[in-house]
């Protein structure tokens, strides 16, 4: 499935410079988890299955993907499209890894998202203006300690160092995703401001 003709290409030259494949981005104020590691080697008595964990946490990132596709059509707030466009971007890229790493150990990710999910979707979809802002904020931000935890724990307990790393990688954006989600959710964000201070 290809994704990425979906973006805007200005998105891209905005955050393509902090998300190529594996890599880490640390600079944000929101330090959740700060302490977490790969782990250093296979432990039988805490492994995790990597196969569910790359279903699930792909199930959370295209319904946030497609989440992000409506509100950059949708929102009413100029903060709010900006924060849109760079989930999308980071999501779709994110996702192609994702792809990359099931397949290399057997596993098909799903290409939509399921029953559950397409009920956080429509709930938002409903919404309009202002509401709609504050209820896809609000989302992600709930929504975004959810995967963060999966990826922390991933890390500590994977089976494959490489998706240990992969996903170890990807804390950072994790973070300032949740950050950004709050901040704007609460009206009190420089949005242009806080994408330029992740690639400097």
């Amino acid at each position: 499935m290809v994704l990425r003709k979906h973006i805007p290409s200005a998105a891209i030259a905005i955050v393509a410079a902090s998300f190529s494949f594996g890599c880490e981005t640390r600079q944000t104020n929101f330090r959740a988890g700060d302490n977490v590691q790969p782990g250093q080697k296979d432990d039988s008595s805490r492994k995790q299955n990597d196969a569910a964990f790359l279903l699930e946490a792909s199930e959370h990132l295209l319904l946030e993907t497609h989440l992000a596709e409506l509100a950059i059509k949708k929102a009413s707030s100029h903060e709010v499209k900006e924060f849109a466009i760079s989930v999308l971007t980071e999501h779709t890229i994110a996702i192609e890894e994702m792809q990359e790493m099931a397949s290399r150990i057997g596993v098909v990710i799903p290409e939509d998202i399921s029953g559950s999910h397409k009920k956080h979707y429509s709930g938002i979809a409903m919404k309009s203006g202002s509401q709609f802002d504050r209820a896809y904020c609000n989302f992600m931000s709930e929504n975004n300690l959810i995967v963060l935890k999966m990826f922390e724990k991933i890390v500590q307990e994977g089976n494959n160092e490489f998706v240990k790393e992969w996903a170890w990688g990807k804390l950072g954006i994790l973070r300032r995703q949740i950050s950004l989600a709050q901040d704007i959710g609460h009206g009190g964000s420089d949005v242009s401001t806080q994408f330029e201070s992740t690639i400097e």
